[in-house]
């Protein structure tokens, strides 16, 4: 059985194990054909998709070596059929998740059309649950964009429709987060807010409801410059007026008697009402509620399915769920921990406590950490020993429903102690590479922004009005970045400091700075800061091929190219490979390792100049020439550019110098002028990566 995957990136896998399904181009063929699975794509459409009014003369046979690579790829789950004059993909023994997601979407509808909200919730939940990220990500062109957005359409509509069948139901825990999330991510629609609005009403929170009509009122205006339509308008009035049909029916039961509700088990089914106090604290006195997270940003853009996901990994109130979050450093996982710890906010009562575990860069003290939770939660006199905190911190907190945020955790030693064990509590960490050793943690691995996303925290910075009538060029800016939002927000800092410059010079300032063998502005050494902070936890090894990696312009290094690269066993290559993707310095996907492009420059470098490094590149060279002699997959373009780079090398070469001249210029008298050979190649530098359209490039 295979199955295959649009609603994210485009993969396949045969049954737990991913195929590799080659460049880009070649993946867009597929997802162009899954797209329109049992009917005819002509070669004339694939050509304008694929490269619209650009196709190259050889195009068509382009699209036939596409098409005959992919096929034993598909092996007999699915055939691609040759027409006239096109190719006609079919399923055979293999399943397509958007396929599945319009037959769950429609079983939802179907179910609500015949009064049957928890039918429709349970079909669209699963529907949804088939989303990895943006729809078709990594395909490039206007047919996937138009695509991407017809099918981003079906998952919002999807997503609304769980909404009304669960507000319909009534109340669950975490709806009311997930309304907001989905809010921030798509402020526009007015249904989301409609849906938010009543969830808090019937949680009690009538002014923060009046209070999300205001903002999305305000937000309106600014964008499109209109007022909120009828239906949000209306609820607004609804809930001026305290309208009881908005009120959730209650059921015919009788309450629960009191005894029953003070020893309830935290896994019991009965339903508690929202107004109950929470259960009493070990002493007869009340407690703290201590609120300690850090503000919002709000410059906060996109991360919506990660919000999604997070918020979902915290939705357990009969266990104590851990999610952690890593990632390159600058990529947000702070931000990210903070939005979503607001987010969740109403699920925990009792108490929001944080704690940065990484403070200038040392590791706190668990012993520290636990002292100062016990006093926030009413704890006057801390145990001295760390065990005797541990204790006190899990009794203290038996009972009470807190959220505990940790800030750039460094081990399972550190983090263990600081864990509660009660019911209803959960911990939102931040790391900067997974700790293994800490069981139970569902992990979230944060990359760049996409592109959209990324554009939108520049504009959100530096002003919207300037960066979209300079679209194109801010859309290469961010580029230049990376998408990292570290690097996106220096940028937009920049461009903020320079009203009178364009946007292309910005980018031609930031690309000279950080050309430059050693970087002096304090700009790009604030972008280099986390690459810096990861290179520092490397060893010796893993720094060495960190380095030289990043020497050839090449997109992908395969495991065997960087083995050639490296002068290593292919094992022991990977190995160092791996270890760098552990270290979130290095990507790893279909077709090998990549860098990101800043990534690439700050580690290009550091990189020791000499002759090993032409060595190396030489090593390359002559894996991808024997590996093209037997049929490999190399790219065409990393062989071409690695050739031109030894090529380069070859003629900055110093040529033999004869004995009678050497003397001769050994004996010339001081203060003369030397000649000159004329001509003489200027060596090309290897400074920086060559320019990857494929990829975000560094800056």
């Amino acid at each position: 059985m295979m199955r295959f995957e649009l609603l994210g990136p485009v993969r396949a896998w045969c049954e737990d194990e991913e195929v590799a399904l080659g460049t880009p181009q070649q993946r867009a063929v597929l997802a162009l054909l899954l797209l329109h699975e049992g009917h005819l794509v002509e070669t004339d459409t694939a050509l304008d998709v694929l490269w619209g009014e650009r196709a190259p003369r050889g195009g068509r046979g382009t699209v036939r070596t596409y098409v005959y690579r992919l096929r034993p790829l598909l092996g007999g789950a699915a055939a691609i059929e040759s027409a006239s004059n096109g190719y006609v993909l079919r399923l055979r023994d293999a399943t397509l998740d958007v396929t599945g997601f319009l037959r769950l979407t429609e079983q939802g509808y179907e179910a609500g059309r015949h009064g049957d909200p928890g039918g429709a919730a349970r079909s669209l939940r699963q529907a949804l649950g088939a989303w990895r990220g943006q729809a078709l990500a990594g395909i490039r062109g206007v047919f996937f964009e138009s695509e991407r957005d017809r099918l981003e359409e079906l998952r919002l509509t999807a997503l609304e429709e769980l909404h009304a069948a669960e507000l319909q139901l009534g109340e669950r825990p975490g709806l009311t987060a997930e309304l907001r999330a989905a809010v921030a991510a798509h402020p526009l629609r007015e249904r989301l807010h409609e849906q938010l609005m009543l969830s808090l009403y019937r949680s009690g929170r009538r002014a923060d409801a009046l209070a999300v009509y205001r903002e999305a009122r305000r937000t309106l205006r600014e964008e499109l410059g209109v007022d909120p339509g009828a239906g949000l308008a209306r609820l607004h009035t609804r809930i001026l007026h305290t309208d009881p049909a908005l009120d959730i029916p209650q059921l015919p039961s009788a309450a629960p008697p009191p005894a029953a509700s003070t020893s309830s088990s935290p896994n019991s089914s009965a339903p508690r009402a929202s107004t109950s106090p929470p259960p009493a604290p070990p002493s007869s006195a009340p407690w703290p509620v201590p609120s300690e997270l850090p503000p919002d940003l709000r410059a906060f853009t996109g991360r919506a399915a990660e919000i999604a996901e997070l918020t979902a990994a915290l939705d357990d109130p009969s266990g104590t769920p851990v999610a952690g979050v890593t990632g390159l450093g600058g990529t947000g996982m702070t931000t990210l921990a903070v939005r979503v710890g607001h987010l969740v906010s109403d699920r925990f009562p009792d108490g929001r406590l944080h704690a940065d575990l990484g403070a200038d860069g040392a590791p706190a003290d668990p012993v520290e950490v636990l002292g100062r939770f016990l006093r926030a939660v009413g704890v006057d006199r801390p145990a001295a020993t760390l065990g005797g905190r541990a204790a006190q911190w899990r009794t203290a907190v038996a009972g009470r429903r807190l959220l505990v945020v940790l800030d750039n955790a460094d081990s399972a030693e550190q983090v263990r102690p600081l864990l509660p064990a009660s019911p209803g509590c959960a911990v939102l960490l931040t790391a900067r590479r997974r700790i293994v050793d800490l069981p139970g943690v569902h992990w979230h691995r944060l990359g760049v922004l996409p592109p959209d996303d990324a554009l939108e925290l520049l504009a959100t910075i530096s002003g919207r009005r300037r960066v979209y009538a300079e679209r194109e060029a801010a859309e290469r800016l961010v580029a230049a970045c990376s998408y990292h939002p570290l690097s996106v927000g220096v940028a937009a800092a920049r461009l903020a400091a320079r009203p009178s410059w364009t946007i292309d010079e910005i980018l031609a300032q930031l690309e000279d700075d950080l050309r430059q063998p050693v970087v002096m502005h304090e700009d790009c050494a604030i972008v280099d800061r986390p690459f810096r902070d990861a290179q520092e936890r490397m060893d010796t090894r893993q720094r060495a091929a960190f380095h030289l990696a990043a020497v050839p312009d090449c997109r992908r290094l395969t495991p065997e190219a960087a083995a050639a690269l490296l002068d290593l066993p292919v094992d022991r290559a990977k190995a160092l490979m791996e270890a760098l993707v552990d270290l979130h310095v290095v990507e790893t996907g279909p077709g090998g390792y990549r860098y990101l492009g800043l990534v690439k420059a700050y580690a290009r470098r550091q990189a020791p100049a000499g002759p090993g490094r032409e060595r190396a590149l030489r090593r390359l060279l002559r894996h991808y020439l024997a590996d093209g002699l037997v049929g490999g997959s190399a790219d065409p373009a990393d062989v071409r550019a690695v050739r031109d780079q030894v090529a380069a090398l070859t003629q900055a070469a110093p040529a033999p110098v004869p004995e009678r001249a050497a003397r001769r210029r050994h004996t010339h008298r001081r203060g003369e002028p030397q000649e000159q050979t004329a001509g003489a190649p200027s060596p090309r530098p290897l400074s920086g990566p060559r320019p990857d359209k494929s990829s975000p490039s560094g800056i």
